[in-house]
């Protein structure tokens, strides 16, 4: 056997042994495990569900509108939704104490008595400064006891819903009912302008007398 031969077989020889060697290795090699990750704990919070305001029943057909002035805001009103409208005397009009900012006293209509309501306040709040004088004429509603003040009357016409954008989340302002595309006034649910809630001055006045 020349030099080169028994060179190379004891590289094969070599080879072997450190492969041989290397997976013994890997047999009984124990792994160590590995500790879980714990992810840490996540707070859900639940979001409460908002009270969905139905659209108001005399929006899905054309309906006859009243637009009126609060100051400087337009506002539509269906006609459906208002029982009459008186002209407002501030003569005959008593103020009462300790009454919110939006209350612009009571006053006798036929034996009735009637809060009037300053819807400007309602929907501006301070922002909105309008003397009682000035206001002309009062909305009444279905709503026993409760008249919306206005400066004056614009018009009456048909509206069709499609010229109505409606508003679809309407629980913070369920008063809110849509905007008209074509004159840029809101259109207003009379009804919920004023919550339920609020304090009023019912009855009549005869039956406060007795």
């Amino acid at each position: 056997m020349n030099t080169s031969e028994y060179t190379a077989k004891e590289s094969c020889i070599t080879r072997d042994r450190v492969w041989d060697t290397y997976l013994k290795g890997l047999l009984t090699f124990s792994y160590a495990p590995r500790e879980a990750v714990v992810a840490p704990p996540v707070e859900v919070q639940t979001v409460a569900k908002q009270p969905v305001v139905p659209p108001p029943l005399w929006s899905t057909t054309p309906f006859q509108c009243m637009f009126f002035r609060v100051g400087k805001m337009l506002l539509a009103a269906p006609l459906i939704t208002l029982r009459e409208v008186v002209k407002h005397d501030p003569a005959i009009t008593k103020n009462l104490p300790g009454q919110p900012s939006w209350s612009r006293g009571i006053m006798d209509h036929r034996g009735e008595i009637i809060n009037l309501v300053d819807p400007g306040n309602l929907l501006m709040g301070s922002r909105h400064e309008a003397d009682n004088r000035c206001h002309r004429y009062i909305l009444l509603t279905d709503r026993p006891g409760i008249g919306f003040l206005c400066h004056d009357f614009v018009d009456m016409c048909k509206l069709d819903p499609a010229t109505v954008y409606w508003y679809q989340n309407r629980h913070k302002r369920p008063w809110l009912a849509g905007i008209h595309r074509e004159r840029l006034c809101t259109v207003i649910d009379i009804e919920k302008l004023l919550p339920d809630t609020y304090p009023l001055a019912v009855g009549t006045l005869k039956k406060s007398q007795t």
